[in-house]
């Protein structure tokens, strides 16, 4: 009996109908929409039809989230995008979403046709914020009430080993001396806890001020020299005279620097130093600190800044820390609207930087914007975004025969988009927003004369 031929076609029809998560195919040459499965407009509220051009695709993410969006989309245009972003539907509605790309090459190697998933996901965000949300508030509490008897009891062991009740045996100093250095762990742990709480909650407020880089890091120096030499380890500044000033908050910007000398002071062997180095830039100041420890496992690099994270090695939990200094560092400097990172330093070791933005007159920020409109006018930017008739939704347009090659231009009647869009955050063309201009001036409305005073 002959094997039955098997439909592909009706196999496929029945599988993008029945896909909970919204499907879509794009076609990379032509810049239009191949095919789009039911589950589009249930997932993002937006009717797209097969012909339609391929950046209609975009209308439906957040406009917030679309820069990102388009950036991954242009970086990993050949190994396809996989992030998380948000999605607005024609009601305001935003519902969270899982986008992945698959891209499609021939034979050549060459990309011609992209396939889309868009899975929502609003549900597990909701879910997993609200356990968040809870954790926090239980952690927070918790420290709360912590708070006073700790403090009482540091405070009691502290006298005794003063001799505020006498002269104590030697074996008696010696068990409430290491009861007293676990009590006082124990009140930083409490206190980094409620220090981040208050930050990811939005209740502290940052008094802004003009800060003397060079003039902190020496303060923060002094302040952290015993703690150094606890360890055997030598501090040291590298800074010119004049290493510039920052926008910050002076009390919080104390913080970083301790936290970040503290990390390097406990990874450090005894003997080494610490190097502190002030870098003045165009438009923000640089702090780094160096130290000679063993480095960042490259299994642990990525949850360096997450909350009570410790490295898995021999000494960890000798050294101490209660793992929220370096997400304490994070926190901080992000809310100062600077950047933090790190990277292997030469030789073994690391190297933790927290970048600030400069304290500016009005007069340099002028200065600087002039200066970027004269390099990048906007009629003479290489691509850029075109307003459509749908609201807060642009369309790339090009403005170079080697851009038109990527983005092909609309013909009137059937607009049509290209593939990928390009990254916002290239430095090579410039990005602008422009509404449409008017086809048609009218007459000039009369100026109405100001009302007389009756006598």
């Amino acid at each position: 009996m002959p094997a039955k031929r098997i439909d592909h076609a009706e196999l496929f029809r029945q599988l993008a109908t029945n896909l909970p998560e919204a499907l879509w195919i794009g076609d990379v040459e032509g810049g239009t929409v191949r095919y789009v499965n039911p589950a589009w407009q249930k997932v993002t509220g937006r009717r797209v039809v097969a012909g339609d051009p391929i950046d209609k695709i975009f209308h439906a993410v957040h406009p917030e989230d679309l820069p990102q969006v388009l950036d991954q989309t242009s970086k990993r245009a050949q190994g396809g995008v996989d992030l998380d972003c948000r999605l607005m539907r024609p009601d305001g509605t935003v519902r969270w979403a899982h986008a992945r790309t698959i891209p499609i090459a021939n034979s050549d190697g060459i990309t011609y046709r992209v396939v889309g998933i868009l899975d929502d996901i609003t549900e597990r965000k909701e879910e997993n914020n609200r356990v968040e949300r809870l954790k926090d508030e239980f952690v927070a509490t918790v420290s709360h009430e912590l708070r006073t008897p700790l403090t009482s009891i540091a405070g009691a062991l502290s006298l005794l080993i003063g001799k505020a009740a006498g002269t104590l045996p030697e074996s008696a100093v010696r068990l409430i001396t290491i009861a007293h250095a676990n009590s006082q762990r124990l009140v930083r742990l409490v206190n980094s806890i409620l220090d981040i709480e208050k930050i990811e909650s939005g209740k502290v407020v940052f008094v802004l001020k003009r800060i003397d880089v060079r003039a902190l890091i020496e303060q923060s120096i002094e302040a952290n020299r015993a703690f150094a030499e606890g360890y055997g380890v030598r501090l040291r500044l590298e800074a010119a005279p004049d290493a510039g000033e920052i926008r910050g908050d002076p009390d919080w910007m104390v913080q970083v620097v301790t936290n970040l000398l503290s990390n390097a002071i406990k990874f450090s062997p005894p003997g080494e130093e610490v190097v502190i180095a002030i870098e003045k830039r165009s438009n923000t100041v640089l702090i780094s600190v160096r130290d000679h420890g063993p480095g960042i496992p490259d299994d642990f690099k990525p949850r360096v800044f997450e909350k009570f994270a410790q490295a898995d090695v021999s000494d960890t939990r000798q050294k101490g820390g209660t793992g929220l200094g370096l997400s304490i560092v994070k926190q901080i400097v992000l809310r100062l609207g600077g950047e933090v990172g790190f990277a292997d330093a030469p030789g073994g070791g690391a190297i933790f930087r927290a970048e600030l933005p400069r304290w500016e007159q009005p007069r340099e920020i002028a200065l600087r914007r002039e200066a970027a409109t004269a390099a990048f006018p906007p009629r003479t930017s290489r691509i850029g975004f075109q307003w459509t008739k749908q609201p807060r939704y642009p369309r790339v347009i090009a403005r170079s025969a080697r851009m038109r090659f990527f983005f092909p231009p609309r013909p009137r009647g059937n607009a049509t988009g290209g593939w990928p869009p390009p990254s916002p955050s290239s430095r090579s063309s410039a990005w602008h927003w422009r509404r449409p201009m008017p086809t048609t001036a009218g007459p000039p409305r009369p100026r109405s004369s100001p009302p007389t005073s009756r006598r």
